[in-house]
């Protein structure tokens, strides 16, 4: 659509000024009519509209949408088809992206590896590979020897094994491997701030569980008497959801406690706490593993995939 030249003049409002855009951002030109408006009016009205532009000019730079773009229709950093079309005055906003940052996509329950904090890192092998895992070691750092639990390479990479929670006292690394491939039955606890999941898997099966959600308010950024009582609100609905976990657990594990090898926790430390505080609990609680699962909020599909977490055998691993 061509330009319309007195839309370019600024004769269309019949103001006295209009406001037209250069294309760069940095402002707009008045220009007048010429209908005889009085000059005191007239400045009047030019100090408002720069004032108002330089605001426009200003959030646009905070947010970072681009540069601040005026049409004669008084909108900006928008074409809204009435205006001027392709003349160069009006261009289009650019949107900030939606994409989701890659460090907020995790998995459902972490099985990779993990540094270590004294150096190394943490891996988690499946009972069933781990024949398997030994000789590709023997076969990256060459002839190894055991001591213990310790597996030390002619390189000198030196591989620890841990025992897998619920598995009985072993001395070597072949007895290791059996204590992991023999099934047994582990509790799962799995909290966080408004989601609890309980189970009970026998080997690499689930085979009961329960989820249960509670909405807790999360923080806010109020201040003086509404701050306190939002945290009133948020540690009474904290509780509510604790309760309801301790209930779940009471119904599902406590009844089976005798035939547990092991309790297994994950999500959030401080809810898990508050869940097997409660004295009747306290069966419960005793078998309860070191190691806390990081896994996200609790469901279901969280729930089975913490079960190969949960026998999984984690190797401190050390290389030269």
């Amino acid at each position: 659509m061509p330009c319309d030249p007195a839309i370019l003049r600024g004769a269309s409002d019949g103001t006295g000024a209009s406001d037209v855009s250069d294309g760069t951002g940095t402002g707009a030109s008045d220009v007048s009519d010429g209908t005889g408006t009085g000059a005191s009016d007239v400045s009047e009205r030019h100090r408002h509209r720069h004032r108002r532009q330089r605001h426009r000019r200003q959030r646009h730079r905070v947010s970072g949408t681009g540069a601040s773009v005026t049409g004669v229709s008084g909108r900006t950093g928008a074409n809204d088809g009435a205006g001027v079309r392709n003349c160069g005055l009006l261009s289009t906003a650019h949107r900030p992206s939606a994409r989701i940052p890659a460090g907020t996509r995790r998995s459902l329950t972490r099985m990779g590896e993990r540094a270590a904090a004294g150096g190394g890192k943490w891996v988690d092998v499946a009972p069933e590979r781990l024949p398997r895992w030994l000789e590709n070691f023997g076969t990256r750092h060459g002839p190894y020897r055991e001591e213990g639990l310790t597996l030390i390479a002619a390189d000198g990479a030196s591989a620890t094994l841990s025992v897998p929670p619920g598995a009985g006292p072993v001395a070597t690394v072949t007895d290791l491997v059996l204590q992991a491939q023999t099934p047994r039955r582990l509790g799962l606890l799995l909290a966080r701030k408004g989601a609890v999941a309980v189970g009970i898997a026998e080997g690499p099966e689930l085979i009961t569980s329960k989820v249960d959600t509670h909405y807790v308010q999360g923080r806010t950024a109020a201040g003086g008497w509404s701050q306190q009582r939002f945290a009133r609100r948020r540690d009474n609905q904290a509780k509510a959801a604790a309760a309801d976990g301790a209930g779940i657990v009471e119904r599902l594990l406590l009844p089976q406690v005798r035939s547990l090898a092991a309790l297994i926790t994950g999500g959030d430390r401080s809810a898990v706490d508050a869940i097997l505080a409660l004295r009747h609990l306290a069966p419960v609680a005793e078998l309860r593993a070191g190691r806390l699962l990081d896994v996200p909020e609790p469901r279901h599909a969280v729930l089975v995939s913490a079960v190969a977490a949960a026998r999984a055998v984690p190797i401190l691993i050390k290389e030269p």
